[in-house]
């Protein structure tokens, strides 16, 4: 042909395959043409094929470093006349192709070449090829300790199982992540209860909360950590599982969320007396009266009143009518006795209550509890107070009005007679016909028409 190999490269290398330029393609044998071709052919076939003709290791060096073509430099290394390691550990350190590397780490066998890319291979791929071809665990310890590239150590921290090593990395690595992945395979309780006491991260003092089993511990922790969610974990470790402890810490805690954890394992109502009496947040011991119905400690919040809403509270949970009258009978406050008589129904001591009894406010809760009419129609008569003159009156008059025949059964009475002033009237007068009621009071109702107080 004439032509010297450049020309004859130059040709193949500008040109599409086509049957003309494949026919000088096939008659070159010279390797450094071939690099040529394989490294800057514009036909990727080209390139593949000039590849395959090239054997010397020198030149798949050369091209595993000149070609832009990935598929070229990965085809490269992975000819068998390409072994120099030493070429392959820069390849796999340099290359910016993953596959390129992961095809050169395949091909590397000395170990300590293998330490040496991995300690700072951040290529989760290649880095798990590497791994997997590094057998020794010394080696694969060495790498989790002194490598600067965290995500390594990491990958390292779940693969071994040596407890002293784990043990130190979670006392000593400088990421928290790597830290708490070394916290979650430990065993040891005093590392992992030294670990929860003096760790400054959150989520690894929670870690390590998670695998304690010494009650005393986690008792501690859930008094004194300083985040929520690690008291939190503390309290819902199943190592934790007397209620004395739980009881401890609802005493004892400065934190409201804290001890509302802590009550949600506690079921003996004694444990509850136990934190209302001796609890440090005043609003923990106040929550815990709906869990006591003890009718001696009940009675016991009453007479110390040391906070009105609180003995309220206490008292609405009692229903025995001697022990209702007890605590009127106290005089503990006024509030108190006018909420213990609103909850007594027996007549006879509500009656003489209403005879002898100061307080206005006293008797007007009397007043409403009284069924008797003739008692009303007294306290409506004569009562001191105008105000309870008026309730009597209003609870006598509702009293006749649920006896008038003409209202409908299916009919609310006050509704009945307001909807309507002539039936209003008309209910007044047989009142007056039928009701002892001193006249008075009677024309009271009557001219006050459709009063909303009266209705």
């Amino acid at each position: 042909l004439g032509e010297n190999n450049k020309s004859i490269a130059e040709i193949v290398i500008n040109q599409k395959k086509n049957q003309h330029v494949t026919e000088i393609f096939e008659k070159i044998e010279d390797e450094e043409t071939l690099k040529d071709i394989a490294v800057s052919a514009v036909d990727r076939k080209f390139r593949k094929l000039a590849l395959e003709k090239i054997g010397t290791q020198e030149i798949l060096e050369s091209i595993a470093f000149e070609a832009k073509d990935n598929e070229i430099r990965k085809m490269a290394v992975n000819k068998g006349n390409f072994y120099n390691e030493d070429v392959l550990q820069k390849v796999a350190v340099e290359d910016r192709d993953d596959g390129v590397r992961i095809a050169a780490v395949n091909k590397i066998n000395d170990e300590s070449k293998l330490v040496e890319i991995a300690k700072n291979e951040e290529n989760t791929k290649v880095r798990n090829v590497l791994l997997s071809k590094i057998v020794n665990p010394e080696l694969l310890e060495e790498i989790a300790l002194t490598s600067q590239t965290a995500d390594i150590r990491l990958d390292l921290v779940k693969r071994l199982d040596n407890e002293d090593l784990l043990e130190k990395i979670a006392l000593e690595d400088n990421d928290t992540v790597v830290r708490t992945e070394a916290i979650k395979k430990l065993d040891n309780e005093e590392i992992l209860t030294k670990i929860a006491k003096t760790e400054a991260d959150r989520l690894a003092r929670q870690s390590a909360v998670k695998k304690l089993t010494s009650q005393e511990t986690l008792v501690a922790v859930a008094l004194e950590d300083e985040d929520q969610f690690v008291r939190e974990h503390a309290i819902n470790n199943p190592s934790l599982s007397d209620e004395e402890c739980f009881v401890e810490i609802a005493i004892n805690t400065p934190f409201k969320e804290t001890a509302d954890e802590a009550i949600e394992h506690i079921e003996n109502e004694s444990s509850f007396i136990q934190i209302l009496r001796n609890a440090k947040l005043e609003e923990v011991r106040k929550e815990t009266l709906s869990h006591i119905d003890d009718i001696k400690v009940l009675i016991e919040i009453i007479k110390e009143n040391e906070d009105a809403e609180f003995s309220l509270k206490a008292l609405n949970k009692i229903d025995d009518e001697d022990i209702l009258l007890k605590v009127y009978e106290a005089n503990i406050s006024e509030e108190l006795s006018v909420r213990a008589v609103s909850k007594v129904k027996t007549q006879k001591p509500l009656i003489e209550l209403i005879k002898n009894e100061p307080s206005w406010r006293i008797r007007e809760a009397a007043v409403k509890n009284i069924s008797n009419k003739k008692v009303l129609k007294e306290v409506a008569a004569s009562d001191e107070n105008e105000y309870v003159r008026s309730v009597a009156l209003s609870f006598l008059w509702l009293k006749l009005v649920r006896n008038l025949s003409f209202i409908p059964s299916n009919k609310s009475p006050v509704k009945y007679l307001a909807s309507s002033g002539h039936v209003y009237m008309q209910a007044v007068h047989a009142l007056q016909r039928s009701a002892s009621v001193c006249p008075g009071s009677i024309s009271g109702i009557a001219s006050s028409g459709q009063d909303e107080t009266h209705s």
